[in-house]
């Protein structure tokens, strides 16, 4: 004979589902998931952005929103900075009409209106070929026509290996300017 099965034992209607435990770590566990959200969704001001890209951390389809975030907002600057920011993104993103707009609101001569050194720290936005656009721009405003071929020799051959055909005409144009 089978024993008589017993009825399930009735739910005490004082036991809780959410306790105190179980509520501080999803509270943890929601404040920790809202944080992430709002860091991915949060768009830098130009400098932050500059800094995101300089810091290298950025690769690939990563870099390219933020490239057109310091592109946009660089266009709408008074200052050499963001002129400057916006000049480079457009080097980077082959985007020759942005490239002339950022050298007009250069005055045509980007070398002339070079932002502070401290301002310039991070302008390389994580590209060492924009860096030696940088460093280019640097010696032609300081007269050390020398050094500013030098380093535009560097940008054509940078831009030879990975394949970028505006960067060459870019140099290729300022070794000539500078002959």
């Amino acid at each position: 004979m089978s024993a008589p099965v017993s009825p399930a034992p009735a739910a005490d209607p004082a036991e809780r589902v959410f306790t105190w435990p179980l509520v501080v770590f999803l509270t943890l566990v929601a404040a920790v998931v809202g944080q992430g959200l709002l860091a991915r969704l949060r768009q830098p001001d130009l400098p932050g952005a500059v800094r995101l890209l300089g810091d290298g951390d950025l690769d690939g389809d990563e870099r390219r929103p933020v490239l057109e975030r310091v592109r946009a907002l660089g266009a709408g600057d008074s200052g050499s900075f963001g002129n400057w920011a916006a000049l480079l993104a457009c080097i980077d993103l082959a985007d020759a009409p942005g490239h002339a707009a950022a050298t007009a609101a250069l005055g045509g001569e980007p070398w002339r209106h070079l932002p502070s050194a401290a301002e310039a720290r991070f302008l390389h936005l994580g590209n060492p070929l924009l860096g030696n656009v940088l460093a280019a721009a640097v010696a032609e405003g300081g007269g050390d026509r020398a050094a500013a071929r030098t380093r535009w020799q560097q940008v054509a051959a940078q831009a030879r290996m990975m394949g970028k055909p505006f960067p060459a005409e870019l140099a290729a144009a300022a070794l000539t300017r500078l002959q």
